[in-house]
């Protein structure tokens, strides 16, 4: 049994000597992608935000939420090369968390390269104190907006 000692040494610095050489070449810089599919995370935005309005913009989407009162749209441009399903947003209020359901009025799925417009309704008896917005499309959950705090595009 005193026999294994010393091999076992061996092998565990052996181990550690691979691990450390093979860390030390790294893995290879991919090239870069001429893929035209692929949306740029620096690309212009595309949609005029009027001041007070919230943004999302990522994965090949880009959406504004507006919201005056108790009336709001939603802007939705579709770079992907995929239908996206209708718009169904929904608030948590900056009071009491509740969440308050924003729904699209002639929801319609946004076909890919399109843009769509939808007037927003929900049931309210004020304004929602807007804490977080979210942008679903369809049963996909994309994420939250972020407040604007200037227009322009």
């Amino acid at each position: 049994m005193e026999r294994t000692r010393p091999a076992r040494a061996i092998l565990v610095l052996l181990v550690l000597i691979l691990i450390a050489t093979a860390c030390e070449r790294g893995e290879p810089e991919p090239s870069p992608s001429t893929s035209p599919a692929s949306p740029k995370a620096t690309q212009t935005p595309v949609i005029d935000t009027p001041p007070g309005s919230y943004r999302y913009g990522a994965l090949g989407v880009e959406a504004v939420l507006t919201m005056d009162g108790l009336e709001g749209k939603v802007e939705i441009q579709n770079d992907t090369d995929v239908e996206l399903g209708p718009p169904r947003l929904y608030v948590l209020d900056a009071g009491d968390g509740s969440v308050i359901d924003l729904l699209a009025e002639d929801a319609a799925p946004v076909p890919p390269g399109a843009r769509a417009t939808f007037r927003l309704v929900y049931d309210a008896v004020r304004a929602p104190d807007v804490g977080m917005a979210f942008l679903r499309l369809g049963e996909d959950d994309f994420g939250a907006f972020v407040p604007t705090r200037g227009g322009g595009a």
